[in-house]
């Protein structure tokens, strides 16, 4: 799962969670 909008926060699949400012936009760094 990428980019699961989860509050303000964003997790990662890397298991890491950062802030989602835009969690309707979901971006994947590859």
């Amino acid at each position: 799962m990428l980019g699961v909008g989860s509050g303000r926060y964003e997790l990662l699949d890397d298991g890491r969670r950062i802030q989602c400012l835009h969690c309707e936009e979901i971006h994947t760094p590859e």
